[in-house]
């Protein structure tokens, strides 16, 4: 049930992150990555749920280029877990 329930809500968060940050809306994409961290981390703690600490605190930071090159690095990542979930959810 919690994997059907993070394999809905999941891409949702994903697309909210990634508008935020390409809007600059930097306190909002901390929000949104801090609530995608918690969703994921029921399945998985280290690499790539743990990768979204360190955006979620240069957003928090208003560092823009940080924020940017982390979610660079860890988005294709995310997509994968959330794949396997959803097969888990199955």
């Amino acid at each position: 049930m919690l994997a059907k329930i993070a394999a809905e809500d999941a891409p949702g968060l994903m697309s909210q992150l990634d508008d935020h940050i390409q809007q600059c809306e930097l306190a909002e994409a901390a929000k949104v990555g801090h609530a995608l961290k918690g969703l994921l981390s029921t399945f998985e703690t280290g690499e790539p749920v743990s990768e979204l600490q360190p955006l979620i605190d240069a957003a928090r930071a208003g560092d823009e280029a940080s924020v940017t090159s982390a979610h660079a690095s860890v988005r294709p990542q995310l997509k994968t877990l959330v794949t396997e979930i959803d097969a888990l959810a199955g």
